[in-house]
């Protein structure tokens, strides 16, 4: 029979810690003895990882229906990339910022001939609120209103439609007949 030290750090605050989560209804796992590498039943390489790549994928494919396989291996990679040349603040403020805002990045969509660049914004927020995606968000800040409309997508839109005819901004300066300010 071993001795457990009830002033130890494993006493004192994380068997109570584990304790907690596991009433709150998250799961536990204690990975004390874990073995790294291939055999991990986390998908940690090393001790040092502290984020768990399998279940982080299986989270953003959970809240990102339909992002392609290359999206979320990005946004992976975006959030488990080195920052310890950052100062651990620096760093959780970087990371709160990607999950909050989301990871940008750009692709190619269309054919060989007429490729367009694209920014799209995988959301990752922690599997709380809802996508925009087909909707409008309309904000009247007089009266501190919100609402939503649905969208539906038009064949015919000369911006986005099947055959678009507006393919770059207009000169604003020449169309409203007044010369630009600089702010």
């Amino acid at each position: 029979m071993s001795y457990a030290n009830p002033d130890s750090e494993d006493a004192a605050i994380e068997q109570p810690t584990i304790a907690l989560f596991a009433e709150l209804g998250w799961e536990t796992l204690n990975c004390y003895h874990e073995n790294f590498g291939p055999l991990s039943p986390l998908g940690r390489e090393t001790m040092a990882d502290v984020v768990l790549p399998n279940r982080l994928k299986a989270a953003i494919e959970k809240l990102n229906p339909g992002l392609s396989p290359e999206a979320v291996e990005i946004a992976v990679q975006e959030l488990t990339k080195d920052r310890s040349a950052m100062s651990p603040a620096r760093a959780n403020q970087a990371v709160y910022k990607l999950l909050k805002d989301g990871v940008k990045f750009s692709h190619k969509r269309g054919d060989e001939e007429d490729q367009e660049e694209a920014v799209e914004t995988v959301k990752l927020i922690m599997g709380i609120g809802e996508s925009l995606a087909s909707r409008l968000l309309l904000v009247d800040a007089l009266d501190m209103e919100f609402r939503t409309v649905k969208l539906r997508r038009d064949p015919n839109c000369p911006l986005c439609g099947d055959n678009p005819t507006i393919s770059e901004l207009i000169d604003y300066e020449a169309f409203c007949g007044v010369p630009a300010v600089a702010v």
